[in-house]
């Protein structure tokens, strides 16, 4: 019986710890910024091409939940001195695109190494786009968020 306990203790252990993404990415930081840098698709292509780590944002100025979603990413980038970027979708940044295809706008895409690594849009994560916590809540398990002191 001890023995199964301690095997079920081991085994929670590693289920648990396993959850934890150790390979988070670290953003560019700018305690100046305000809100979001807006891209075009040359330049996320050159920063994909670049390998580099990053938080994009797929917006359009005609949605709504677009516009409900800005001040709660804004809120993010004053309070953790994040970059994130935004690229408008539309003709130059289609649905079905090189890059990576998305469905509804807002959607949110974190990329490691240049790579898709997830993204989550209103209707597959509806809490994400709620507020400031929901969203750094569900980033953080692919983002290492600075410390705030």
């Amino acid at each position: 019986m001890k023995k199964l306990l301690i095997l079920l203790t081991i085994a929670l252990g590693f289920a648990l710890f396993s959850c934890i993404p150790n390979d988070r990415i670290v953003l560019e930081t700018d305690p100046d910024a305000l809100t979001w840098v807006e891209i075009d698709a040359d330049t996320l292509q050159a920063k994909i091409d670049a390998m580099a780590d990053f938080v994009l944002i797929v917006s359009s100025e005609t949605c709504i939940t677009c516009a409900d979603f800005e001040p709660i990413v804004d809120a993010m980038i004053t309070t953790y001195g994040v970059v994130v970027y935004k690229i408008e979708a539309g003709a130059a940044f289609p649905g079905t695109n090189e890059i990576f295809d998305y469905r509804y706008t807002p959607t949110v895409a974190v990329f490691a190494g240049g790579e898709l690594q997830a993204a989550t849009d209103p209707a597959k994560t509806e809490r994400a786009f709620e507020s400031v916590e929901r969203l750094v809540d569900w980033l953080d398990y692919y983002v290492a968020f600075p410390i705030l002191e």
